[in-house]
């Protein structure tokens, strides 16, 4: 926002707008907006503050760690890191592809809130017991 650019939310879904947006809009436009997800390619908003700079962890894998689950929001949108946690470990015990039970249970979270699903990727990486 310092930069011009604005933070709106539509359907409590937080969109980035350009400075311009309201000015482009006034003329007849229709200027979009940007989810956060899709930052890698929003070169126009670049000058008011976007970045595609990752923010990056490094943990120190241990026993206790089971699973990895890199997801995109149609994911994180209907489903906490908890309980995705536990149906991908569900879905291994029961051998069955826990990315895929995890696609199954946004796309059936989004038919419950009768509303229409966003895409949905996930990428499961399971960890076994015996790391050191």
């Amino acid at each position: 926002e310092e930069a011009g650019g604005v933070v709106a939310l539509r359907n409590r879904a937080a969109f980035l707008r350009g400075g311009d947006f309201e000015e482009r809009k006034a003329r007849g436009e229709t200027p979009k907006g940007l989810q956060y997800s899709r930052a890698f390619g929003g070169k126009d908003l670049k000058p008011y503050g976007l970045s595609s700079v990752p923010d990056v962890k490094q943990v120190t894998l241990e026993a206790k760690h089971k699973v990895l689950i890199v997801a995109s929001d149609g994911l994180w949108d209907v489903c906490p890191s908890e309980r995705a946690v536990h149906v991908a470990l569900d879905a291994a015990d029961r051998y069955l592809d826990p990315a895929q039970a995890l696609v199954q249970h946004a796309l059936a979270e989004n038919r419950c809130l009768q509303r229409k699903a966003d895409n949905v990727t996930v990428l499961v990486v399971l960890f076994s017991d015996g790391l050191n």
